[in-house]
């Protein structure tokens, strides 16, 4: 049925390779017809007809502000399809291990029989859930079952094994691997020693324990979590609870740990090298149970983002805890946290975006084209999002596309220059012409002369930056393509919205961008330049009529010469020719050039020109040396895709849960060799533990003591090497604590 829906779905959008056949044959066609038309006009010694490219300079720089809607308006339009399309937001993939899939054939096959398999597995655990419900109508299960309706508990049979029945590195999970499950949001910790080795450590315990029992003080803690109608939390499902009976660090630890050699649960909660031989584990967990909410657990989620927002992660990045690492997993928590980290990369994006558009900005000295040339960049993703998830069928962005982000803006950065030096640079050759004007030519006649001169600087920068940006477009979207050819899936959707965002960008920037320059000096420029004058007229400043009293002021001039009295004639300097760098005769006027122009001709390129030979050698010498060290320190990665650092939760948790773990870390436990994972620190020889009395082989799980009434506590039996009740299930219940 999905793959049904997919193909229908994927078969209600032209690909993007059809859409470009499309485009690409248009185009042909309207050239085919403008030299059929040619040819019969030639013939018939007509005037030959404009060509497709003569109608679109026309359509640019004659009606230039129809040209800037239009070519804003599409993308615009574009971006709201596609965001609708997925629901009004943008859909971030944020399941980590679907990063590493690969798309094979064989591949594929394995993927849709698992998802069979698993279909058919939850299709038989339901069928045989409702026959029990329909056939199980004793009273006893009747009463258990209202138990579990009437306080949202669901407390499962506690079984032990044998050491001996359980193979060391694959330990099966089932229901009675945790003492009790609410059905709402759960918590999973793990606890690591911040040195590193074993977490059973006297130091790293006594702050575990500590950071367990003040999440019970948290604001609103006992308000969602898993106990008695808002007034008592049942205990955290921990190890670490057992080496504190009466608040107080036990002194036989080995003896502690000794008593977990025969029971899954508490094995479950360590690593895989935890063993008769050796009573160590590099890790420990535990987890944290939230009351249910009647089904829909959102009603939990801002509890949830409290509680990681000010005791998780605060505690964590301020280092409260010397000895003790604590790493925390929830679906919803991870998500958070990814988003997180996805808004904080955005906004450097975003900064970057700001620190380009002043650097544009001081460039160009006009907000009304920087504005545009950003908007047309920014569009330019949006547009990217859409033939992607429409016709490329590619549903979830990545964070990998974050990082296209910075690697787009520089990109786009270069065409946008390009463009507004390309038209610049047509001001020193055309200005020549605007000092050879006749006087006598009346105001709307130089209006005329000034608009033509601009469409024609216009014209003649588009086709030369319009040729060196496709080259340049076209190679680098090629490049992003590639990747497409590949078989992680990651890589050919990032691959391919990156090739797109280029493609989009170079055309933004050969219609907004143009479009937009034009609209400036025809409109902008003039109605600014009105605007100050009126400001001028209007407010007259003190330092404007000291000027033009000056200028008012007459020079007195020598009745001989006709030179002003003040010049010496016997300054030497009046005599020296004026001194012109090659760079300045090569182009030559550069005084309407600005300052890093006029130092690029006049002081670099004539630089460049003597000093070639050297500037090459000294750059293959550091490219060589730059190669050689870069490949004697370069290795090849052997683990999963890193996308986090190891300084903040989501990136512990990626190494903890491929070290120990597999994927679902409430749920299984990794069956891999013990090699592959560090073995503990021994316990310090100067610990001498002595032996602790206990008559039930191992401590219960108690309440702290700020949640006992009466001096009565409730507490959840702990996991035993004795057989299970007569009943068959394990209970609540409450006992006087010694």
């Amino acid at each position: 049925t999905e793959m049904r829906e997919k193909a229908d779905e994927s078969g209600s959008n032209l690909s993007f390779l059809s859409i470009f056949i499309i485009v690409v044959a248009l185009v042909g066609l309207a050239w085919a017809l403008y030299y059929l038309l040619k040819y019969y006009r030639t013939k018939n010694d007509k005037t030959s007809p404009p060509s497709p490219s003569d109608l679109w300079f026309k359509a640019l720089t004659h009606y230039p502000v129809w040209f800037l809607c239009f070519s804003v308006l599409i993308p615009i339009l574009l971006s709201y399809a596609a965001y609708a399309k997925a629901g009004y937001q943008v859909q971030v993939n944020l399941d980590f291990d679907t990063y590493l899939e690969i798309n094979t054939d064989l591949e594929n096959v394995r993927r849709t029989y698992d998802k069979a398999k698993e279909y058919q597995r939850n299709s038989i655990a339901a069928e045989t859930e409702h026959c029990e419900l329909l056939t199980n109508e004793d009273e006893y299960v009747s009463s258990r079952r209202e138990l579990r309706e009437g306080n949202g508990l669901s407390i499962e049979i506690e079984r032990t094994v044998s050491l001996d029945d359980l193979p060391l590195h694959q330990r099966e999970l089932s229901a009675g691997n945790m003492l009790y499950a609410s059905g709402g949001e759960a918590i999973a910790i793990m606890y690591q020693n911040r040195n590193g080795g074993n977490v059973f450590e006297p130091e790293v315990l006594k702050e575990i324990y500590e950071f367990e029992q003040a999440m019970y003080d948290f604001p609103g803690f006992i308000n969602y979590c898993f106990g008695f109608a808002g007034r008592r939390c049942l205990p955290i499902d921990s190890l670490v609870t057992y080496f504190f009976p009466n608040g107080n660090l036990v002194n036989d630890i080995d003896g502690v740990l000794r008593s977990f050699l025969g029971n899954q649960p508490a094995l479950w909660k360590l690593d895989q090298n935890f063993g008769p031989d050796n009573l160590r584990s590099n890790v420990t967990r535990s987890f944290v149970f939230l009351r249910n909410m009647g089904g829909d657990q959102r009603a939990a989620h801002p509890f949830l983002e409290s509680l990681h927002k000010h005791y998780f992660w605060k505690k964590d990045q301020s280092n409260v805890y010397s000895a003790m690492v604590h790493t925390w997993e929830n679906e919803h928590l991870k998500k958070v946290e990814a988003n997180d980290a996805l808004h904080h990369d955005v906004l450097w994006s975003i900064g970057s975006l700001c620190f380009i558009a002043l650097m544009i900005l001081c460039k160009v000295r006009s907000l009304f084209v920087v504005f545009f040339s950003m908007l047309g960049l920014v569009l330019a993703f949006f547009v990217s999002y859409y033939w992607s998830s429409v016709h490329f069928a590619i549903h979830n962005a990545t964070l990998l596309w974050v990082a296209g982000l910075f690697v787009m803006l520089g990109i786009g950065a270069d065409d946008i220059f390009l463009m507004v030096d390309s038209f610049d640079h047509t001001k020193v050759e055309y200005d020549r012409t605007d000092d050879n004007e006749d006087d006598c030519v009346n105001e709307q006649e130089k209006q005329a002369i000034r608009l033509k001169i601009l469409r024609e600087r216009l014209e003649k920068a588009y086709r030369k930056a319009g040729s060196m940006m496709l080259v340049s477009s076209v190679t680098t979207a090629i490049c992003f393509f590639s990747n497409a050819f590949g078989i992680l899936v990651v890589i050919q959707e990032f691959g391919i919205f990156m090739g797109m965002v280029v493609l989009v960008n170079y055309l933004h920037v050969m219609t907004i961008l143009p479009s937009a320059i034009l609209v400036n000096e025809i409109y902008v420029i003039p109605f600014q330049q009105k605007l100050i004058g009126w400001y001028k007229e209007k407010f007259p400043s003190k330092q404007s009529n000291k000027s033009k009293e000056s200028e008012d002021d007459e020079v007195a001039l020598d009745a001989e010469t006709g030179l002003p009295h003040n010049l010496d004639l016997h300054d030497d300097s009046l005599m020296k020719p004026s001194s012109a760098s090659d760079g300045e005769k090569l182009l030559g006027d550069t005084s309407k050039m600005n300052r890093m122009d006029r130092w690029l001709v006049a002081k670099y390129a004539p630089f460049v020109e003597k000093r070639a030979v050297c500037i090459l050698c000294f750059t293959l010498l550091i490219t060589i040396v730059l190669g050689v060290l870069g490949t004697m320190h370069f290795t090849l990665s052997d683990g999963s895709i890193v996308l986090f650092s190891e300084r903040y939760n989501l990136g512990r948790l990626q190494v903890v849960t491929d070290t120990y773990f597999n994927s679902d870390i409430s749920k299984t436990i990794e069956a891999s060799p013990a090699s592959k994972t560090p073995s503990p620190t021994p316990a310090p020889n100067d610990y001498d533990p002595s032996p602790v009395s206990s008559s039930s082989g191992s401590p219960g799980v108690s309440l702290p003591e700020s949640m006992t009434e009466g001096g009565e506590q409730t507490f959840v039996s702990p996991p035993s090497s004795g057989g299970s009740n007569g009943s068959g299930g394990s209970g609540i219940g409450t006992g006087t604590s010694n």
